[in-house]
């Protein structure tokens, strides 16, 4: 056996403070962390040549100012300890505010009128609400805060509801006897919309009604607005409008800007619609379609006139009238009438507009 080789079991390292030395006794490692920073500090003050002008010629400072570096790593490494305990301590689940009122069990609770909340209702009190009306009867006064605000838009009134008609849509407004709220709600009326008789239905997208409810009125008339005016229910997109109609052909004919009708002619249209609904189709006084192209060439060959032959071709390539689809009508303000019998249908002019939904 060749003894002038080193045996590795005999090994011994250099430096065995060498902080790249693995650990084999099991020390731990913040411990190590620790000596090291500290021999490190020792070592910069004692290489450093301190004069007798300088700060440091006194030992007495040197070793305050390393004892104070020392806590200070002391220090900070408790404070980095204790915080990853209370990371580690705290739970990762988020429980809701009991006093919130976000939190849903406090917003069934809480849910109707200011009034409604305070009133502690008993279980008699609660069945003699349900037997009763859904809606509770509005004042006088009420109704005719509505009525001033939208004048010729409203279409009806009675004790528990206000219904408007703004354009293509509508707007009913009434009192839940349930929450205690004053709601409005968005509704939709049959074609061709017809004042004599009411015929709607709550307007739904999805699977929930557009409708707002309020603990005053007032607010209520705001959101009306807004109703009226912007989102779904506002804004609107119209492709043409009605300007004439001509009751032997069957035909509505439009224009890009809308003729007001009075109400006595408004009625003839609708009496005519819903008579002739499958067969009436709508023209564009200002477009030429594959009617006026087959009347002009009829009118040419009566009177002997020459005929090109690229009019079938031109036939063909021209639309024809469309069906009378998505035609609705609204009531607008007559200039006329001074009177405040808004609700009366004589007392407004109508027009008609052709949606590209319904």
């Amino acid at each position: 056996m060749d003894t002038t080789k080193k045996s590795s079991i005999n090994y011994k390292p250099k430096n065995p403070n060498d902080p790249k030395m693995p650990n084999l006794t099991g020390q731990n490692r913040e411990e190590i962390n620790s000596k090291v920073k500290e021999e490190i500090i020792e070592k910069v003050f004692k290489t450093t040549k301190v004069g007798d002008d300088e700060p440091f010629s006194d030992n007495s400072k040197a070793k305050s100012l390393i004892n104070s570096l020392k806590q200070k790593l002391a220090n900070k490494e408790d404070e980095d300890k204790n915080k990853d305990d209370n990371e580690e301590s705290k739970p990762k689940m988020v429980m809701p505010d009991p006093t919130s009122d976000l939190n849903i069990v406090n917003h069934l609770r809480n849910r109707g009128s200011i009034s409604n909340r305070i009133l502690h209702q008993n279980t008699k009190d609660k069945m003699k609400t349900l037997r009763e009306d859904h809606r509770i009867s509005l004042k006088k006064d009420e109704i005719d805060l509505i009525a001033e605000t939208f004048r010729e838009k409203v279409v009806r009134v009675s004790p528990n509801s206000v219904v408007l008609k703004i354009s293509k849509f509508g707007l009913e407004i009434y009192k839940n006897n349930v929450d205690k709220r004053y709601w409005v709600v968005a509704i939709c009326f049959d074609e061709l919309f017809n004042p004599a008789k009411l015929a709607f239905t709550n307007f739904w997208t999805g699977g929930a009604f557009i409708g707002y409810g309020f603990d005053y009125l007032e607010e209520t008339i705001e959101k009306a607005k807004d109703l009226s005016n912007s989102g779904r229910t506002g804004n609107i997109y119209w492709k043409d409008f009605v300007v004439d109609w001509n009751k032997e052909t069957n035909r509505f004919v439009t224009s890009d800007e809308p003729k007001q009708f009075k109400y006595s002619e408004y009625k003839k249209i609708i009496e005519w619609y819903k008579q002739n609904k499958v067969r009436i189709c709508v023209k564009n006084k200002n477009r030429k379609d594959y009617e006026d192209l087959m009347k002009e060439v009829k009118e040419k060959k009566a009177k002997g006139e020459f005929v090109s032959p690229l009019a079938s071709l031109q036939a063909k390539m021209i639309d024809k009238p469309r069906k009378a689809t998505f035609v609705f009508g609204y009531p607008v303000e007559k200039s006329d009438y001074k009177g405040k019998e808004y609700v009366k249908p004589e007392n407004k002019l109508y027009e008609i507009g052709f949606a590209f939904t319904d």
